[in-house]
This record gives structure tokens, sequence and C-alpha cells, in this order.
């Protein structure tokens, strides 16, 4: 992932992101993975199947 970098003042650029990753934060807590590997798995598997899905599931159309 890569740190978006927005102008000075505009809180608006990074709402998104932080929205996402507190999710994120959240969801996964303090888990430990053994590898790098894992972390990233665990994290697509969470953003890919849970969290897309049910975001579809609320969406109107």
């Amino acid at each position: 992932m890569r740190q978006s970098m927005g102008r000075v003042g505009s809180c608006y650029d990074n709402a998104a992101a932080e929205s996402w990753f507190a999710i994120l934060k959240a969801e996964i807590g303090t888990t430990v993975w053994e590898t790098r590997e894992a972390a990233r798995a665990d994290v697509f598997r969470y953003a890919e199947v849970e969290y897309n899905r049910s975001r579809l599931r609320r969406h109107p159309d």
C-alpha cells in the first residue's frame, strides 16, 4: 500500500483511506503473522471476501 500525500489543509483527501484503515484495524486487531505473505493473504481475504461483499449487499443496485 502507498501513503497518500494530499495538500496541506485538505482534510478530505485521506478520509476514505483513514476510514478503511480504521475498519481494517478493528477487524484484524493485534494479529501477528509468521510471514509477510500470510499477512497479505489475510488482508486480501478480508478486503475481497468480507468487506466488499458486505458493502455490495447494502448497495441498492
